[in-house]
């Protein structure tokens, strides 16, 4: 009751910009909007279908947030972002380490949502899901983040099961400036980055960039660093019919820390020293052969390595992509593309076959195979029918072969849309999607020792099916006049072959199996609302309600317990975004965030938090100062479960500094 009234009066002052100084003045009102308000139904997205589309288009749960949005947030990462977005759940491990999920199932190895920067994947195929401390970019050159929820397989394939994060970056014309920036926090964290543009010819611009950060992992006592490194560089040639992009980039994370390991008698200290490298090149080609046809073509590698005990590893991907769009026709549109990603990974420093029991770590993974190669096939095609001028349909099917599992998994969807007028639209849908088994969950052995402390080994399984999920979905979209839009999403999905870990009590040693002896249901709502208040002051919201049930399928070597921790009882999500233009000179934007968590066993504490910023900067070519608060009133609280046993959420203070010029 106390966070509800928390909640309350924050909302109250927030809302004070809202009802000062109100105008009656329609027409200045109109003036004042800027082009993002004016342009709410010509909004244009292309994650749903890999080209770009209006939003008002698109019979799809899709959300998009703006570069300012994120900019204005006084966030420092691309996760803390995400919580804006309706039905994201985001929370954190560590200061240094995020859990996003979507629609349930949330933790660390999260491997149901696909996550892409400009285009390229960026999961692991050692656990399947995205380790966000390697994601990293200047936020300021991060043009949106677009967002489609539910699956989508039948265009991005595998991992698509319940949502695609695309982050995409600022086109290189836009960002032909300098940019110097830097922040320093009450906790002795800061970021420096540097990024600067540059034109070779009327039709090739380009831009290189730089960004380092140290951050501890835990506020409250004196934990380890973090030093984080980004770089990349951009080159775009367009011509008239044509265009040519390539991008490459590295990232360099690692921290030094005090460990623990047996050494056949008792328990030593010694220093673990952790490093995690990434690096990647990609090559995109687009070809406008005619009017309304292209034909795009996309080839990236990335190379990964990294010796952190829970889960060391080098993997090498290439990946192939082909696509081509016929859109020559109002009433029948359709594209078909196909593609193949090549994955080598790299398992031998880690071998379950040299393990020492006289140098044991108090955590470590282990592999039963030393390296290993994937391949993954994929073909597909989508067609959008206009039958009528208020009634459209999308058909598609994508088949996709996995080498792991020597399986072939067809992922189709339909979906219709309803126009009531060019404001207002209904629709429908259903579609499938699949996620193959990671390596950790096949091939490894996860050991650590609990707080008892009793050993706990993890074994893997190399008979795991392949997840897949069936969604059911009907949504509502409207703008009133240009200042308020309104968008909502029901839905129903069918999960088979979950994976989860049972464990099972032996006495002095707790074994647990990974197992695919689950599946599930779920269902929510998650509603989006944007109100232009004035042509200065705009509020963003955003809720999710989910609910989620697990249930055991019987088998030798699970119990059920899964199916007690990872059903969801309710789950309530709500972030409430204002941004406030006081003159031309000063900013103040704040962020309400709210969650409620429970399932049949636990609850956790209600937390609702505010951030808070202020912004200055006497004219655009002047240097802009922003003063940034996080965690009002969240201080001690934990977000997730995983969290509940170390980790307290601290309130944070920075002033950023930047100058584009």
């Amino acid at each position: 009751m106390k966070n509800i009234a928390t909640l309350i009066n924050l909302i109250c002052l927030m809302s004070y910009p809202v009802y000062a100084n109100s105008r009656t003045d329609a027409l200045k009102q109109l003036m004042d909007m800027s082009l993002e308000e004016l342009g709410m139904l010509e909004v244009e997205v292309q994650t749903v279908a890999k080209t770009a589309q209006k939003l008002s288009d698109i019979p799809a749960s899709v959300y998009v947030l703006s570069g300012e949005r994120i900019a204005r947030s006084g966030v420092r990462t691309i996760p803390e972002a995400l919580k804006l977005v309706p039905g994201l759940r985001v929370s954190k491990f560590s200061e240094t380490e995020w859990y996003v999920s979507a629609r349930g199932f949330h933790g660390g190895l999260y491997n149901k949502l696909l996550v892409l920067i400009d285009g390229r994947t960026v999961y692991s195929p050692v656990y399947g899901g995205v380790y966000w401390p390697g994601i990293d970019y200047l936020l300021a050159d991060i043009d949106r983040i677009e967002v489609l929820r539910g699956p989508s397989g039948s265009i991005w394939g595998g991992n698509a099961v319940n949502g695609v994060v695309n982050i995409i970056t600022k086109r290189a014309e836009s960002t032909l400036s300098s940019l110097v920036e830097g922040n320093y926090s009450n906790k002795q964290d800061y970021e420096l980055g540097v990024r600067q543009g540059f034109s070779i010819s009327e039709e090739t611009q380009g831009r290189v960039f730089y960004k380092q950060k140290s951050n501890r992992s835990d506020l409250s006592y004196d934990s380890e660093t973090w030093l984080n490194q980004t770089g990349g560089v951009l080159f775009a040639h367009s011509e008239e019919n044509r265009d040519i992009t390539f991008r490459a980039g590295a990232n360099q994370y690692g921290y030094q820390r005090d460990w623990y390991y047996w050494n056949g008698n008792q328990w030593g200290p010694k220093e673990l020293d952790v490093q995690a490298t990434s690096a990647f090149g990609q090559l995109q080609y687009a070809q406008y052969l005619v009017e309304g046809v292209k034909w795009e073509s996309s080839l990236w590698f990335d190379y990964n390595k990294d010796n952190a005990k829970d889960a060391p590893g080098k993997y090498t991907t290439l990946d192939l992509d082909t696509n081509y769009f016929d859109y020559s026709d109002s009433e029948t549109q359709w594209q078909v593309g196909a593609g193949a990603r090549f994955i080598k990974l790299d398992f031998s420093g880690a071998q379950l076959s040299e393990w020492d029991e006289n140098n044991v770590d108090i955590l470590y993974r282990v592999y039963d195979v030393r390296r290993a190669h994937e391949q993954i096939f994929n073909a597909y095609g989508q067609i959008d029918k206009q039958w009528r001028e208020n009634f459209s349909t999308t058909l598609g099917v994508k088949a996709e072969y996995f080498s792991q599992t020597s399986a072939l998994e067809i992922s189709p969807q339909l979906r219709a849309m309803y126009s009531f007028s060019e404001s207002q639209q209904i629709w429908a849908g259903v579609g499938r999607a699949v996620v193959a088994p990671s390596y950790i969950d096949s091939n490894s052995y996860f050991v650590y020792y609990d707080a008892t402390p009793k050993q706990v080994v993890v074994y893997p399984s190399d008979q795991l099916k392949t997840e897949s999920v069936v969604s059911y979905e009907l949504g509502y979209r409207i703008t009133y006049h240009p200042q308020i839009s309104l968008d909502m999403t029901a839905y129903y999905s069918q999960h088979d072959n979950v994976v989860m870990v049972d464990s099972f009590d032996a006495g002095d040693i707790i074994n647990a199996f990974t197992t695919d002896d689950y599946q599930g249901t779920s269902h929510g709502v998650e509603l989006a609302a944007e109100w232009c208040v004035r042509g200065d002051t705009r509020v963003y919201a955003a809720y999710s309600y989910l609910h989620l049930n697990l249930d055991w399928q019987g088998g030798d070597y699970s119990n059920g317990a899964s199916a007690l921790w990872a059903s969801i009882e309710q789950q309530h999500l709500l972030s409430l975004q204002l941004l406030w233009d006081i003159n031309k000179q000063l900013q103040w934007d704040s962020t309400i965030y709210y969650q409620h968590w429970e399932n049949k066993n636990i609850s956790l504490d209600d937390v609702v938090t505010l951030d808070m910023r202020l912004s200055w900067q006497y004219a655009p070519s002047y240097p802009k100062v922003e003063a940034v608060v996080q965690n009002l009133g969240g201080v001690g609280s934990a977000d997730d479960l995983n969290t509940l046993s170390r980790f307290k959420s601290e309130q944070i203070h920075y002033l950023r500094l930047s100058y584009e010029f």
